[in-house]
């Protein structure tokens, strides 16, 4: 499963480091893997992944750009008419 083109936003983006990455467990409670950043899978969305993986990357490109947003200084935001 080919993760990295949705790995954006506050909660998968930071798994992009990899230390983080390499710290995923399985919760038994949820049974699925989890991060201690608190991100996570359903697992029924890792078992059906090829149904899911475009809505995942096509949220991701939005985490992007909102995340974009947050760090574009607010003049430049008003001189792009954002």
């Amino acid at each position: 499963m080919f993760l990295e083109n949705i790995l954006e936003g506050q909660i998968y983006g930071p798994l992009r480091d990899e230390e983080l990455f390499s710290k995923v467990v399985i919760d038994p409670e949820i049974r699925t893997v989890t991060w201690p950043n608190g991100a996570d899978f359903d697992p029924t969305v890792l078992h059906d992944w090829p149904l899911h993986q475009e809505a995942f990357v096509c949220a991701a490109k939005n985490w992007k750009s909102s995340s974009n947003l947050k760090n574009t200084p607010s003049f430049e935001l008003a001189e792009s008419g954002v």
